[in-house]
């Protein structure tokens, strides 16, 4: 705030002051409180000068401790979606005090800190309870996605993996049925991770997709009818991240024939005609990852079409990158793991929302399931 200067001539400490202020300032000082923007004045030490003496005089905003009852309720009544807001401006990235001030000019009067840490402390312990909900029992296909999230570790912030599992259930709907940061030992982590999905309730999988090869034998342990198959999706991924910005729809689109291919040989067939192209010439360590992981491919091409066609769809998990860049866009990195496991909810809350119908695939998928699959299906 503006510092307003006040001199005193030949009158007591303790003697009324001459306030060369304008507006707010002058009521402020002559001791009418500006009740509508709660402004107080705040006298620092006495200026030395010659022969009078200087007082400054800062006006700053007086913050409420709290809410009182009648104000929650008038809030509540005239903004019934204040804490939608608030979510909404934390999911963008903002911080507390951002939102404070935000929400204070759209509200029409200041709204405490107290108020904010009151909503997040409300959304961790529903992240803390969305995390250990029952599921169903069945899931035809599990995805699982991974993200990289930068939190701080005691002096230093350090980039974590984050695994996150895209169930399919079998009337179509998708959802985010959790997710888990990575810790050492791959083989002990993806079976608590398929062990904690089996306590809430899963009980049959038919397919499970991953990238990481530790899942596999987690998967023999604990899911042991469900069929293993390795992430294209993340294949072409990787494949868009090797080349250049300007180029990542072109290669999506030119190895949709490789992943798409009604056979493997018709696929490597196709995977060579990329290699040849401009395109894979250009990029040629882009073919060299779908070699170096063809054996794994072998099952994925022994599925139908139609089931494939949904597997290697990237809209849910491009959805959740989405939101969690715009959460982490203004942040650095998260204080803590509870506060970016608070954030990941926060953002697969928010995309849920888009994900209102089935997948446009999923019918015909549906029918090739209830074909290889009658008894697991329904």
């Amino acid at each position: 705030m503006r510092t307003q200067v006040a001199e005193r001539h030949s009158a007591p400490a303790s003697g009324l002051l001459d306030v060369f202020a304008l507006g707010a300032g002058a009521r402020a000082a002559a001791g009418r409180k500006n009740v509508r923007n709660q402004f107080r004045v705040v006298m620092g030490a006495p200026l030395h000068g010659s022969g009078n003496q200087q007082w400054n005089l800062n006006l700053e905003p007086e913050e409420p401790s709290q809410l009182t009852p009648a104000q929650f309720s008038r809030l509540n009544l005239r903004h019934p979606d204040i804490c939608e807001r608030v979510l909404g401006m934390h999911a963008s990235g903002h911080g507390t005090a951002d939102i404070k001030n935000r929400l204070s000019m759209y509200v029409g009067e200041p709204i405490p800190s107290a108020f904010v840490d009151a909503v997040l402390e409300d959304l961790a312990a529903e992240a803390s309870d969305w995390r250990r909900r029952p599921l169903e029992t069945s899931y035809p296909i599990i995805i699982f996605e991974r993200a990289r999230v930068r939190c701080r570790d005691g002096a230093s912030a350090q980039s974590r993996t984050c695994h996150i599992a895209i169930g399919f259930q079998a009337h179509g709907p998708k959802e985010v049925l959790g997710f888990w940061f990575e810790t050492g030992g791959d083989n002990l982590f993806w079976r608590d991770v398929l062990n904690d999905l089996r306590d809430r309730g899963v009980e049959d999988v038919i397919y499970l997709v991953g990238a990481d090869p530790a899942l596999s034998g987690a998967q023999r342990d604990v899911f042991a009818t469900a069929t293993m198959l390795p992430h294209v999706g993340d294949f072409v991924r990787q494949s868009q991240d090797l080349s250049t910005s300007k180029s990542r729809c072109t290669i999506a689109k030119a190895l949709r024939p490789v992943h798409g291919a009604r056979s493997a040989d018709e696929a490597l067939s196709n995977l060579e005609r990329f290699e040849a192209s401009a395109l894979g010439t250009e990029n040629p360590s882009i073919a060299a990852i779908w070699r170096r992981n063809w054996a794994a491919m072998a099952a994925f091409f022994e599925i139908a079409p139609e089931i494939r066609c949904v597997m290697t769809s990237t809209f849910a998990v491009d959805g959740l990158r989405l939101g969690l860049k715009m959460a982490l866009s203004r942040r650095k990195y998260c204080p803590s793991s509870e506060e970016a496991a608070t954030l990941i909810y926060l953002v697969a809350r928010q995309t849920r929302r888009k994900w209102k119908r089935p997948q446009r695939e999923w019918h015909a998928a549906k029918v090739q399931l209830a074909l290889s699959h009658p008894d697991r299906l329904f």
